[in-house]
């Protein structure tokens, strides 16, 4: 079966995701960051995640020279900078609130959540490369939304307590539903 892929990557885009910043420091000293969904928990003991990197990403070399990699999980007020990340630039750091943990990444400021890793291992996935990190560090803000993306677009999560349209109906049929059956 041949798979036509633009159709594949919009079957993929059915599947929402967070939307991370991973950043790194390059093998020249300078901040590193590129936007991505492809992120992913591997094992809880030893704790890994992964992410992968076309491989024609400008910024290959660097990540995989760096041995560390933190992976900043975006709260939903960052969608510029998921944008601005998203783009090859010269600078994308300009303006952009960061420390400095452990192992050197530029870790995002009001992200949702941030892990530092150390990279663990790298595979080859095809057009990408994958590479999966122990995780050193991580910080979780629970006060704040994450960054959702569906379908090409940003989306916004949903209250939990938010009842679906089909459930409001469902409540509705249950209150008029006749004794008579």
């Amino acid at each position: 079966m041949s798979i036509d892929h633009r159709d594949f990557r919009n079957a993929l885009g059915f599947f929402t995701t967070g939307v991370t910043i991973i950043t790194a420091v390059g093998i020249k000293g300078q901040f590193l960051g590129i936007t991505a969904n492809s992120f992913s928990s591997v094992s809880l003991s030893p704790p890994l995640i992964l992410f992968s990197l076309d491989r024609r990403a400008l910024s290959l070399a660097d990540f995989l020279s760096t041995g560390h990699f933190a992976v900043n999980v975006l709260s939903a007020d960052q969608k510029d900078l998921s944008s601005r990340f998203a783009k090859p630039m010269a600078d994308k750091w300009t303006g952009v609130e960061y420390e400095i943990w452990d192992h050197g990444c530029p870790i995002i400021k009001g992200s949702h959540a941030v892990f530092e890793c150390s990279i663990a291992n790298t595979y080859a996935g095809g057009d990408h490369v994958i590479l999966v990190g122990e995780v050193q560090r991580y910080e979780v803000n629970q006060r704040l939304d994450p960054l959702v993306y569906y379908r090409g677009q940003y989306r916004d999560l949903a209250p939990a307590d938010a009842k679906t349209p089909e459930a409001h109906l469902d409540a509705l049929d249950a209150v008029f539903a006749s004794p008579f059956g």
